[in-house]
C-alpha cells in the first residue's frame, strides 16, 4: 500500500516539487519514498510505500529495460503469483508491481481485466508520450487530479494538490451536495479544477497535446452459473468468500481482523479462520460507559472472539478522544464528511501491532442493500417506469431522504445551487445498468454510489492516516459478479435481511448475532453535541461563526441548533454535517 503523486508542467524545480509531493503523502507509506523526474517533459512522479507484498522486491518505480515505461502502484494485486505462472513462465517476479509493469508490456491496457485486487496505478508511457492514471473496479483506492492551463497534478490526497495550489476555489456546487449526502459527490471535489477519477476508469493525459481523456475500462457483468436451488446458492457463496478471504489475505507481514457485531466481517474472521492453522488476530471497537449500549457490540464480537479462540483486542473510545482528535480527523479527510468516526480509533490502535486489517466492507451492498429496493418498493410499486419517475421526481436518495433537501437550501444557504442534480446524477444510472431485474439496479447502484463515495472514501483516509492497509475481501470482482449472478430471489428476501449470510452465519457464528439488531456502528452524536462537544459547537456553528464563513444563514442557529440543545433529535445528522464543514472551512482555511 502506498500514496503516489505526479506533476506536469509546473516550473518549479523538480526536486523541490518532489520534496512536496511525498511529504504531504508520507503517512502513507512511511517505509520507502522514491521519485522519478524527467526534465525534458517537465514531469516529477513520486510514491511513498508501505511495505507488505515483495518487502525488498516490491521497491518503485518499475521500469522497463528499455527505460520508456514507468510504473508507480498503490494497492496490492492478490492474484500476482497466479499471473506470474500463467503468462511469465520463465521469470520470477516476486512482487505485484513487477507484475503490472510487464503485463502492460504484453496487453497494453487491456491487462488489467485480468488483475484482481485494489489498486490506483501510474504509467508513464515514453512511447506513446502518455500519462495513464488507473482506478480500481469499485474505487477501492482513489486518485485525485488538478487540470489548468498546461498544469497537471495526481495523487491519491487532495491535500497534495492543495499544497501546490494554495489559490484553489471552494466549488460550492459541492458543498449544495455535501450537506444533501454528507460527502461531497461523484467526481466533484471541494475545490474547483480538482475531481476524482472514478471507480473503473482511466485517466489518459496526453503529453504532445495538453489533453486529458478520461475513460471507463470496468464494466459490470453478470456471470452465467447453474445454481437452481437455495442450499446450492449458500454452498456456492461459501465457496466464494471462501476463496476471496483466502486471497485478499496474501501477505508478507503478519494480518487482523475487524470484528463487529454484524455478519460482515464477522463472517470473514471465521471463514478464514476454519480455514487457516495459527490463531488469527482481531479486534474490536466499542464503549465502557453504560449510557452508551444502544451503540456497544462488545458483547456480541467477544462472542465470536472466544469461540474462535482468537488474539482479540478490544478498542474503547469516549468522548475526550474525540475532542483531542478531531482536527486530526478533518485534517486526514481532505474534503468536508459527515459520517461517523469510529474507524478512526481502531485504526489508529491497530496500526501500532500491525499494517493489514482484512474488513467486511462492502458486504451490505452485495447481501442486503439495507432492503433498499423493498423500502422503496413499498412506497413506489414495482413498476419500473413508475419507479425511475417517482424516485427522479421525488428525490428518493440512497440515504432515504435528503439531510438537506431543495426547500431547506433555499432557506439557509447564501449561495445559488443546482436544485436536485445529486438526486439526478445518482438515479440516472438505473437506466444504464445492463440488468433487467429492478431489483438488481437497484442493488448495484449502492456500489456504484454510497460504498464507493463515502464508505470506501471514510476507509482509505483514516486507515492510511495511521499507514494502516485496511482490505475488503467482499469487493473481490468475481465475488461481486458471482453473487450478483444468482437469483436475485436468493440474494436478498423481504422478510430476512441478508439471508444467504445468516444461512451461513449459522455454521460460524454465535447465537448472540442472530439477536443483535442491524445497525451500523457509530457515534452517540445527539450525546455529545449535547455535553463534551457544546462549547465546540456552540462555537463552530453559533451565529457569529455561520456569519463570517457566509454559507449559511444565522437563522440555522435558531431554528436547529439551539433546538438540539435543548433535546431535540429530528436534525441531529443535519448540524453535524454543518458542523463538520465549518470544522473543515477552519482546519483547511
Amino acid at each position: 500500500m502506498c500514496g503516489i503523486a505526479g506533476a506536469i508542467n509546473y516550473k518549479k524545480d523538480a526536486e523541490g516539487i518532489s520534496l512536496n509531493l511525498n511529504q504531504s503523502i508520507i503517512h502513507r507509506g512511511p517505509d520507502d519514498q522514491s521519485v522519478y523526474i524527467d526534465k525534458n517533459n517537465n514531469i516529477c512522479l513520486t510514491m511513498t510505500r508501505l511495505s507488505i507484498i515483495g518487502l525488498t522486491e516490491g521497491r518503485q518505480p518499475k521500469i522497463s529495460d528499455d527505460e520508456k515505461v514507468i510504473v508507480f502502484f498503490n494497492g496490492e494485486i492478490f492474484n500476482y503469483k497466479e499471473l506470474n505462472k500463467i503468462f511469465f513462465k520463465n521469470k520470477n517476479f516476486k512482487s505485484d508491481t513487477e507484475i503490472i509493469l510487464n503485463m502492460y508490456l504484453l496487453f497494453d491496457l487491456s491487462m488489467l481485466k485480468h488483475l484482481n485486487g485494489m489498486f490506483a496505478i501510474s504509467i508513464y508511457d515514453k512511447r506513446k508520450n502518455k500519462l495513464f492514471l488507473i482506478r480500481d473496479r469499485f474505487g477501492i483506492k482513489p486518485i485525485y487530479y488538478y487540470k489548468k492551463n498546461k498544469h497537471f497534478m495526481y495523487s491519491s490526497e487532495i491535500n497534495t494538490i492543495k499544497n501546490l495550489n494554495n489559490n484553489l476555489d471552494i466549488n460550492e456546487e459541492s458543498i449544495s451536495d455535501y450537506l444533501s449526502l454528507g460527502v461531497t459527490g461523484k467526481k466533484n471535489t471541494i475545490y474547483k479544477n480538482v475531481n476524482k477519477l472514478g471507480a473503473g476508469e482511466v485517466a489518459i493525459y496526453d503529453l504532445n497535446h495538453n489533453s486529458l481523456k478520461i475513460k471507463k475500462w470496468y464494466f459490470f457483468k453478470l456471470r452465467n452459473n447453474k445454481i437452481k436451488s437455495y442450499n446450492e446458492a449458500i454452498e456456492f457463496t461459501k465457496e466464494k468468500i471462501t476463496q476471496s478471504v483466502n486471497l485478499w489475505s496474501t501477505s508478507d507481514v503478519p494480518i487482523c481482523f475487524l470484528l463487529s457485531g454484524g455478519f460482515d466481517s464477522s463472517l470473514l474472521s471465521s471463514i478464514y479462520n476454519s480455514s487457516n492453522s495459527g490463531k488469527i488476530n482481531t479486534f474490536s471497537l466499542g464503549f465502557s460507559d453504560k449510557k452508551y449500549d444502544e451503540w456497544n457490540e462488545l458483547e456480541v464480537s467477544n462472542s465470536l472472539a472466544k469461540k474462535i479462540n482468537s488474539n482479540h483486542n478490544n478498542i474503547i473510545i469516549n468522548v475526550n478522544n474525540l475532542l483531542d482528535e478531531l482536527d486530526e480527523m478533518v485534517l486526514s479527510l481532505g474534503e468536508p464528511y459527515g459520517g461517523g468516526l469510529p474507524s478512526w480509533y481502531i485504526f489508529k490502535e491497530i496500526s501500532k501491532k500491525t499494517k493489514v486489517a482484512i474488513s467486511g466492507t462492502g458486504g451490505d451492498e452485495l447481501f442486503g442493500n439495507y432492503n433498499r429496493y423493498y423500502n422503496m418498493k413499498n412506497i413506489y410499486g414495482s413498476n419500473s417506469i413508475t419507479f425511475n419517475k417517482k424516485i427522479l421526481e421525488e428525490g428518493y436518495c440512497f440515504n432515504k431522504h435528503y439531510n438537506a433537501n431543495d426547500n431547506w437550501k433555499s432557506r439557509y444557504l447564501n449561495f445559488n445551487f443546482k436544485k436536485r442534480n445529486i438526486v439526478n446524477d445518482y438515479y440516472s444510472k438505473l437506466n444504464k445498468f445492463n440488468f433487467k431485474s429492478l431489483q438488481k439496479k437497484i442493488g448495484y447502484l449502492d456500489i456504484e454510489t454510497q460504498l464507493c463515495d463515502e464508505f470506501l472514501y471514510i476507509t482509505d483516509k483514516f486507515s492510511m492516516a495511521h499507514s494502516l492497509e485496511v482490505r475488503t475481501p467482499y469487493l473481490d470482482h468475481e465475488l461481486v459478479e458471482s453473487i450478483y449472478s444468482l437469483n436475485e430471489n436468493f440474494r436478498t428476501s423481504e422478510k430476512i435481511y441478508k439471508p444467504l449470510l445468516r444461512e451461513i452465519g449459522k455454521q460460524f457464528l454465535t447465537k448472540k448475532y442472530y439477536d443483535f439488531p442491524k445497525h451500523g456502528f457509530s457515534f452517540p452524536l445527539s450525546i455529545w453535541m449535547r455535553g463534551k462537544l457544546k462549547k465546540k459547537v456552540e462555537k463552530s456553528i453559533g451565529k457569529k461563526n455561520l456569519a463570517k464563513i457566509d454559507l449559511i444563514n444565522p437563522k440555522f442557529y435558531d431554528d436547529f441548533v439551539s433546538k438540539m440543545f435543548k433535546g431535540d433529535n429530528n436534525n441531529i445528522q443535519l448540524i453535524w454535517n454543518v458542523f463538520m464543514l465549518h470544522e473543515w472551512m477552519r482546519v483547511h482555511a
